[in-house]
């Protein structure tokens, strides 16, 4: 290997964020429950990086310990994204 393919792998990740909002007492009394909540989260929400590849977070190849930190193209990681609503009876 030469070093001509060496990159600064810092990085900062936010895997998660979530909001919610818990309404009233006297709006679920009404709805005749006890407690109605709402929310929504992101996971994988952003990666500030300058490194090149899909993911900074680089793997050994499928186990090859010979090669360790060695970037083979895996994939980048997943955003997803949830919304929900709890009730509480």
């Amino acid at each position: 290997m030469s070093s001509f393919y060496i990159q600064d792998g810092s990085y900062f990740r936010c895997t998660n964020i979530t909001l919610g909002y818990s309404f009233p007492k006297s709006l679920a009394n009404t709805l005749k429950v006890n407690n109605i909540r709402i929310y929504a989260s992101v996971d994988n929400a952003f990666t500030i990086t300058d490194y090149k590849g899909y993911n900074p977070e680089v793997d050994y190849s499928a186990g090859n310990n010979l090669a360790p930190g060695v970037d083979y193209g895996n994939y980048p990681l997943a955003r997803a994204y949830n919304v929900g609503i709890k009730l509480t009876f």
